[in-house]
């Protein structure tokens, strides 16, 4: 039997918690386990407090938070959920990574090891916040990528951002060096690696390479884990810049603008993945990091509210006909009639004025709304068609709508 399985009475335990104070970050689930065994058994009965909050703060300065922390990382990362042992998959990690790691799926936490820093476990939560912050209708709404499976997505994304990771296949494909062997080497040539790319339609993923083992992809929505061994991998790649690169037989540069349709980043060493050792012969920058975030803008950068209509439902409801007989109302020239819009109540015109029972607050959060769904409808499109210019155009002109409204005195 574990020797903390036979404290009897509490000097004993007072003994063996004031041990665990002085060791290795290991014991923070033993400390964890002994305030537990405070808080659901009576062996403080034999002390002058009365419960262990009481105890750990007079005794050891620990606030209430601290207890719960403890008590908190030895329910997640002990064996069986209750023990003094940690599980074997987090030995190394010290107290202010288990900490982060307690707010991350353990999907997620799988994927790490003890050579990821603080910071960089620290920035995978920061992108985790990042995607709580925009909604399923969001999401929804960005439409989604039928034209590749979700791998050739992810590598679509991680070549688009990581323009050293591109630079990387395209000179081993273009010296016939590429293959199913040596893929996970392309994108974490000296050891472990996690990208972090945001997908069309599904959100944030972060994608985990380690040497030996299968590529895993965790949705940071949902949590769900997904594995692709290296051989689909390597044809994912291929599929998306490979068979680009054997094509055209242009250089780096000029591939990249004909698969991306745009400029050609310039290189941020401060971007690049960490590498702990010289295997790689692949130029890397001086400062790097084992964790890479997604860099495409955000969806909610204007406040967000629900949109009352899809943006791509939205459409410019069809003017009616004027005869010559109708009084027609001086507008400012291109300004549409109130009445192309029932959403908004008009009443009687007073001296030339449009009164309507909608609240400035109302407007201000119809032209918030009209705004965000150009936004996003504009960054959730790779291409745009004439079809969604002419939803954008319908959004346009409803904010216009509004602001005359604002203008016209409606408050």
């Amino acid at each position: 039997m574990n020797e903390l399985e036979e404290i009897r009475n509490y000097d004993e335990y007072k003994t063996a918690l004031d041990k665990q104070m002085k060791e290795t970050a290991e014991g923070f689930v033993r400390i964890g386990y002994l305030l537990k065994l405070a808080r659901d058994t009576d062996i403080l009965k034999w002390s002058a407090y009365t419960n262990v909050i009481e105890f750990a703060r007079v005794e050891y300065g620990l606030d209430k938070t601290m207890v719960s922390r403890f008590i908190s990382i030895n329910d997640r990362f002990s064996e069986n959920g209750n023990s003094p042992v940690l599980k074997t998959s987090y030995k190394g990690f010290g107290y202010a990574k288990l900490v982060i790691m307690l707010q991350l799926p353990d999907e997620l936490n799988e994927e790490l090891t003890p050579e990821y820093s603080k910071r960089e476990i620290q920035t995978l939560k920061e992108e985790l916040d990042e995607e709580k912050k925009i909604s399923d209708l969001e999401v929804y709404a960005e439409g989604t990528d039928t034209e590749k499976t979700e791998l050739e997505q992810i590598i679509y994304k991680i070549c688009e951002e990581n323009i050293e990771v591109y630079e990387s296949i395209y000179n081993a494909v273009t010296h016939e060096k590429l293959n199913a062997d040596n893929i996970v080497d392309i994108f974490a040539p000296a050891g472990d690696m996690i990208y972090s790319v945001r997908i069309q339609g599904a959100g944030r993923k972060a994608v985990s390479f380690k040497q030996g083992e299968d590529i895993a992809v965790v949705s940071l929505r949902t949590s769900e884990k997904d594995t692709y061994n290296p051989q689909e991998v390597y044809i994912a790649t291929m599929n998306i810049a490979g068979r680009n690169i054997i094509n055209s037989e242009a250089d780096a540069k000029t591939v990249w603008q004909q698969i991306y349709a745009k400029e050609y980043p310039k290189k941020k060493p401060l971007v690049a993945p960490v590498q702990h050792s010289s295997k790689a012969d692949i130029k890397r920058s001086e400062k790097k990091t084992k964790v890479v975030k997604a860099k495409q803008e955000e969806i909610h950068d204007i406040e967000k509210t629900v949109p009352k209509a899809s943006p791509i439902e939205t459409q410019e409801p069809e003017k009616p006909i004027k005869t010559e007989a109708e009084p027609v109302d001086e507008q400012v020239e291109g300004q549409k009639n109130i009445a192309d819009y029932p959403d908004v109540m008009p009443v009687e015109r007073v001296e030339g004025t449009v009164e309507s029972l909608t609240s400035e607050a109302d407007i201000k959060n119809n032209i918030v709304t009209a705004a965000s769904n150009i936004k996003f409808t504009l960054e959730a499109n790779s291409y745009i068609t004439d079809n969604i210019i002419d939803r954008l155009i319908a959004l346009a002109e409803n904010i216009k709508t509004e602001l005359e409204q604002l203008k016209g005195g409606s408050r």
